[in-house]
């Protein structure tokens, strides 16, 4: 009975083996994360600045142009010019949703960090105090599983397995 429920180093290699997957995800979701929190800032900062820009330059057109004015003219089409494409970055910013995707890109490392700390903690104690050897290894895989199904995609994104291998017990032991 002791034995069956004995960790081996073939059970602590796949262990390990699990945890360097967990990690290769996780610093995949971060650097989606970070590519999205720029590509926010990038989109999101000159829409801010032109709608400011022709927000201010209505009001000036406002009190001092008149109908016959070729300055009015210029300064309309440049204040409508803006308008357009303040418009047509905070559209595009909502469209692409860069701030949504860096959120749950970087949850999703998180996840993965906590599992892989999981792992790291499993790792340290003694083997004989470890606990059932089935149970930990199958709350750990489920765990993962549940990580992969409720988190973004990686596959047509980065290059790295979101699935780890499936191995029975009686193959490691």
């Amino acid at each position: 009975m002791a034995e069956e429920n004995a960790w081996t180093p073939n059970m602590d290699k796949l262990l390990r083996s699990w945890g360097r997957q967990i990690q290769k995800n996780s610093k995949a979701h971060t650097g989606l994360s970070k590519t999205y929190r720029t590509r926010y800032v990038v989109l999101g900062g000159p829409a801010v600045l032109l709608g400011g820009l022709a927000s201010g330059a209505s009001f000036t057109m406002l009190r001092q142009c008149t109908e016959a004015e070729e300055y009015c003219t210029s300064l309309r089409l440049s204040v409508s010019i803006v308008m357009i494409m303040s418009t047509a970055l905070t559209s595009l910013m909502s469209f692409l949703n860069y701030g949504a995707k860096a959120k749950e890109h970087s949850q999703a490392a998180e996840r993965y960090d906590a599992l892989a700390r999981v792992i790291n903690n499993t790792l340290a104690f003694d083997r004989t105090r470890r606990g059932n050897p089935a149970d930990i290894m199958a709350s750990i895989r489920n765990h993962y599983d549940h990580i992969v199904n409720s988190t973004p995609s990686l596959r047509s994104v980065v290059k790295v397995d979101e699935e780890l291998p499936f191995v029975r017990m009686e193959e490691v032991g």
